[in-house]
């Protein structure tokens, strides 16, 4: 990034701590430093990459914001489109990662899970990375990687799934049109996928907003499938191929990451009186539409030559088999059951909420014509 990029950054990022500069920044060591740059690169390169299969695709930069909270946020000045990406969340995704293998119970095809001790949690739901460590009074030499070295590399393939996958949703809200739309429309001028919810007091504003977010996954889990894909051909080519067994482990470890990140962002209790009301879909929503696009991408897409008969007959049972992982770490994890319980609520949520989740379909729907029609993001045949 320019200089005079950085100051616009901290212009429109002001709110959320502005641009974090990781190389002049004394408190973290070197080798922190350099896998938060590698970090960022693969999420520059994931954005750059994917905005040439679009038609007039704009200058769109990213960083890391100060933030110490879990989340991202994107704007826009002039005609340049800024992702910010939470500091904080590279944090979190490390430790909590870190946490969940350590539950011997977890994914135990991955490397020897029985060396493991589980490290629990009093309240999972402080997803600030300054105010988590505040409350557990860690070593300065503290180490949360597993034991199992296979399952300590795990966690650097998972912060590097649940980033890029971050990144691509808000990417996802620019070249789907969902920003020019809402400045144009004054609705608001940045999208924040953050723990903390918008509360809208129109229901028409909420549920277009809960659309949009949805699309955006659609967006990003489309793209991210088809990295996914590369990165297997990579790891053949470089011999890294005994990481994973197969490809469907490796898409088993992506499903697993963005449960986990839907799990953080959705550790709420909604009301269910103002479900239209808020700025995004509880997790249980958006979780079955990640299903969708993994099913799709199986059966027809880019990753269907990669999956066996057998397994494009089962996508259902493996994908609720890694919703079921995760929702095994927060239990095991948690010193107070109620609050691991609220994840499998949450999961539950499409099945006892059917008309809220048509409600927000439609809505998209319904403006779709409007984006289009401004719309100059087009992707390409």
């Amino acid at each position: 990034m320019t200089k005079t990029d950085i100051e616009n950054f901290n212009k429109v990022m002001a709110k959320y701590g502005g641009f974090w500069d990781i190389d002049n920044n004394q408190n973290i060591e070197e080798t922190t430093q350099e896998g938060l740059k590698d970090f960022l690169n693969i999420s520059r390169t994931a954005v750059d990459r994917i905005s040439q299969y679009f038609e007039n695709s704009p200058r769109i930069k990213v960083a890391f914001t100060r933030s110490t909270k879990l989340g991202a946020v994107v704007s826009k000045l002039d005609d340049t489109y800024f992702i910010g990406i939470y500091s904080g969340t590279a944090f979190i995704l490390y430790y909590f990662f870190s946490w969940m293998l350590r539950c011997p119970r977890v994914l135990p095809e991955i490397g020897d899970s029985s060396k493991e001790e589980i490290f629990k949690l009093e309240d999972p739901h402080l997803i600030d990375f300054v105010r988590l460590l505040d409350t557990l009074y860690l070593d300065d030499d503290y180490n949360p990687l597993p034991k199992d070295p296979k399952r300590a590399h795990m966690v650097e393939v998972m912060i590097m799934h649940a980033l890029v996958f971050l990144t691509l949703h808000e990417l996802g809200h620019i070249l789907r049109g969902h920003m020019n739309y809402k400045i144009k429309s004054k609705v608001q001028s940045s999208f924040i996928d953050s723990i903390e919810l918008n509360m809208f007091s129109d229901d028409k504003d909420g549920l277009l907003s809960q659309a949009m977010e949805i699309d955006a996954d659609g967006f990003a889990s489309h793209y991210s499938l088809v990295k996914l894909q590369g990165m297997f051909e990579y790891m053949q080519n470089k011999n890294e191929y005994s990481t994973f067994k197969d490809f469907p482990q490796l898409l088993g470890t992506w499903v697993f990451s963005i449960s986990t990140l839907f799990r953080l962002f959705g550790m709420f209790k909604y009301d269910t009186s103002k479900l239209k009301q808020y700025s995004h879909p509880p997790a249980g929503f958006r979780a079955t539409g990640i299903l969708k696009e993994v099913d799709d991408a199986v059966l027809k897409g880019p990753i269907s030559h990669l999956c066996s008969p057998d397994f494009k007959q089962n996508v259902q049972g493996f994908f609720f088999y890694y919703l079921s992982q995760v929702e095994n770490a927060f239990e095991d994890m948690s010193l107070n059951q109620a609050v691991a319980a609220e994840g499998a609520q949450s999961l539950a949520f499409a099945h006892y909420y059917p008309n809220h989740v048509h409600d927000v379909i439609r809505s998209l729907n319904e403006i779709k014509v409007s984006i289009i029609k401004d719309h100059k993001f087009k992707e390409k045949s």
